[in-house]
């Protein structure tokens, strides 16, 4: 159930986090599941989500950075077809899947979900009992609602605005007009759609008076503040790399003098990315960084690995945030959880290295290859067979104990 909702929760990761940890913490209380695999599973479902989701406000961003490249018509187009290469976010949503559906847990998890099943959940000292009292007349639909309001308002207004109903025909499709849309102008709509229809759901019923409703906004533009000055000083040094400093022809110029081979260079780019930021702690700056660079360089070098040249720099940059303990999902993921932020970071971070060497590998294979299906394939399988084999490793380890 907590990943179901962390998938439905596609539009920003910072509403996933919030919002699935409140949400799930008694549930996942009641059922003794530690709160360091919820944690996880928050965590594992929210960037990786919106990174692969046309419709958030990571894919808005990663449109952006797009955009000051020139080299795609469609920064949209660009990104849906980039989904398939982003082997870490995919792959990511299959360890949940078996971690959270088949309990295949090892490493420092199992650990504390073996302490879960005794009784100790992993709560914080300091959480007190009343944290999550829920509202008398409050009603589930009063979440889902508001949500499915955004995302319908949202689609359509891409619709709109890409010019699915306007009087240029080669837009009458929904792929040309989705390739056309203005993302971000479409999501601010679906936006306010989303708080109109909670003043209409909540301050008639009394769920809540206008004034805590119009403080809840202000609370939650101050939550986004952090997230809007990490883009606007992205945009600053992609701007300063590129114009000033000339770094992509600087770049492009190493990698063909110094005679890297053009298969490496998804590897390459994903280990790079991943080391930015985990040591920055976020994703959207070294999307900023790095894109700008990447792209003409790939384009220059390999054109045929333009896309997993991408793929790989999206990828990598969320590997390297979910590795961060300075990273902002990363400690939204503990608070929404209710546990200790060096507990989730040491327990996420053997799951996340298990799947980014898995990712690796098949970012490997295909620059070898150019075959999408084998690498992906490859990759996912090599995941599952060392999961099931460090879970079966671990088990036999606590039954010699």
């Amino acid at each position: 159930a907590t990943m179901g909702l962390g998938i439905l929760i596609f539009v920003d990761d910072y509403f996933n986090c919030l919002t699935v940890g409140s949400v799930m913490r008694p549930v996942t209380d009641g059922h003794k599941v530690s709160r360091a695999k919820l944690a996880y599973i928050i965590d594992a479902t929210a960037a990786p989500i919106c990174i692969i989701a046309p419709i958030s406000s990571w894919a808005a961003a990663v449109g952006s950075y797009l955009k000051n490249t020139g080299v795609f018509d469609s920064e949209f187009k660009a990104f849906i077809a980039a989904v398939p290469y982003n082997f870490y976010a995919l792959l990511t949503l299959l360890m949940v899947f078996l971690i959270a559906c088949f309990s295949l847990d090892y490493g420092p998890m199992a650990v504390y979900e073996s302490r879960a099943l005794k009784g100790d959940l992993g709560k914080l000292q300091e959480e007190s009992s009343d944290t999550d009292s829920p509202c008398s007349n409050g009603h589930v639909l009063d979440m889902i609602l508001p949500i499915l309001v955004l995302i319908i308002v949202a689609i359509f207004g891409m619709l709109y605005n890409g010019g699915f109903w306007g009087d240029d025909p080669q837009y009458h499709t929904l792929t040309a007009a989705l390739g056309n849309c203005v993302a971000a102008q479409a999501l601010v709509w679906g936006s306010f759609a989303g708080i109109i229809a909670c003043l209409i759901l909540y301050v008639p019923r009394k769920i809540m008076t206008f004034k805590e409703f119009m403080e809840n906004i202000t609370k939650g533009m101050q939550q986004m503040v952090t997230s809007a000055c990490i883009l606007f000083l992205a945009w600053g040094i992609g701007g300063i790399c590129r114009d000033l400093l000339s770094t992509p022809e600087f770049v492009k110029t190493f990698v063909e003098t110094t005679g890297i081979p053009g298969a490496l260079l998804p590897a390459l780019v994903f280990v790079l990315a991943a080391f930015l930021s985990f040591a920055t702690g976020t994703s959207w700056g070294t999307f900023g960084i790095l894109i700008p660079i990447i792209i003409p360089v790939a384009q220059s070098i390999c054109p045929q690995l333009l896309l997993a040249s991408l793929a790989s720099t999206l990828a990598g940059s969320v590997f390297g945030d979910h590795c961060s303990p300075i990273s902002d999902t990363t400690i939204l993921s503990s608070c929404g959880a209710g546990v200790n932020h060096l507990t989730h970071v040491t327990t996420q971070m053997i799951y996340a290295l298990t799947v980014a060497v898995c990712s690796l590998i098949g970012y490997l294979v295909i620059g070898f290859t150019n075959n999408l299906p084998l690498a992906l394939g490859s990759a996912a399988a090599l995941l599952i067979v060392f999961v099931i084999f460090m879970h079966h490793r671990f088990v036999v380890q606590q039954t010699i104990a």
